[in-house]
């Protein structure tokens, strides 16, 4: 009986070593509603938020990763950590690290983008860092952004050839009271910032548009996250409509360039404290990446269907 017991026990803890091996959580779970509500002037929204159809704790190096990327030429995605001077690629298919560079040194580091041949990084200072993956070098630009501006998020245009620039903090309208939050276009092959925002933002906005499309009465806690709205990520589906993160309130926007909100997610901050990395894959899957604050960071899939 003992020798039965102590077997028993031994295989109990192979299982349990191999689960916290590889952590994929149930999407569908009856404890696991990825998002708190979604409106839309769709039936269905761009995709079930509430059902992601991966979930995956990264590894500890990136419990604050603050910015991702599909590099469609590895087929793989492309992660920073805040504070760290190192990109990272991480497998698609489990979410593990393939290989780590350093770009450059510590600073606030929140976007990634791929180009197609070099990546690109961004500083919340505004600053740019043009990374060469071949020859390991690395060149930083100025944006006329700055700090004041807080830019967080960071999207790559291919068809423009431009980098879209969400600012978490004040435009570069100094006479501006209103709480706006602008995107920014900045043209690689001029090396120039276009000052005129190519989207502004407004909480009043947001909440005409939810109010607009609601069926029933609208929950306060909504109302109160959509105050505090402010961009931690951008990305461009295949359709070019723009999705944009906020961490605070842990809300995800899809809007158009003629201005037009198309969809607003409120998802659970249970499972997506600080949300801050959003991407698109070649066949238009989404992936969102959440810091851990003091659990693990996730890795979503959701599957374009």
């Amino acid at each position: 009986m003992a020798i039965l017991f102590k077997q028993s026990l031994l295989i109990f803890l192979l299982v349990i070593s191999f689960c916290q091996c590889d952590v994929f959580f149930p999407a569908n779970g009856k404890h696991h509603s990825y998002a708190m509500a979604s409106f839309s002037h769709k039936e269905n929204t761009f995709f079930n938020y509430e059902k992601p159809d991966k979930v995956r704790e990264l590894d500890e190096e990136l419990s604050e990763i603050s910015g991702l990327d599909f590099n469609d030429v590895n087929n793989s995605l492309l992660a920073i950590n805040d504070e760290k001077g190192f990109i990272y690629e991480l497998n698609i298919s489990d979410f593990d690290i393939i290989s780590k560079n350093q770009f450059w040194n510590t600073g606030d580091y929140e976007g990634v983008e791929f180009d197609g041949k070099l990546i690109w990084v961004l500083k919340s200072n505004g600053k740019l860092y043009k990374y060469d993956p071949i020859n390991k070098e690395t060149e930083d630009f100025e944006t006329k952004l700055s700090s004041e501006n807080d830019v967080e998020g960071l999207c790559y245009d291919k068809v423009k050839d431009v980098f879209y620039l969400a600012c978490k903090g004040i435009t570069l309208d100094k006479d501006d009271k209103l709480r706006t939050k602008a995107v920014y276009s900045y043209d690689l092959k001029k090396g120039k910032l276009n000052k005129k925002p190519v989207l502004e933002m407004h909480p009043k906005k947001i909440k005409q548009f939810i109010e607009s499309v609601a069926i029933e009465d609208i929950d306060e806690n909504y109302i109160d996250r959509i105050e505090v709205f402010s961009p931690s990520a951008i990305a461009m589906n295949k359709g070019r409509d723009l999705f944009i993160l906020s961490a605070r309130g842990s809300v995800l926007l899809v809007v158009d360039f003629e201005l037009n909100i198309k969809e607003v997610t409120f998802l659970n901050p249970k499972y997506l404290p600080q949300p801050e990395g959003i991407c698109f894959d070649a066949d238009d899957n989404m992936y969102l990446s959440t810091e851990g604050k003091s659990k693990k960071a996730r890795l979503l899939l959701y599957k374009h269907h």
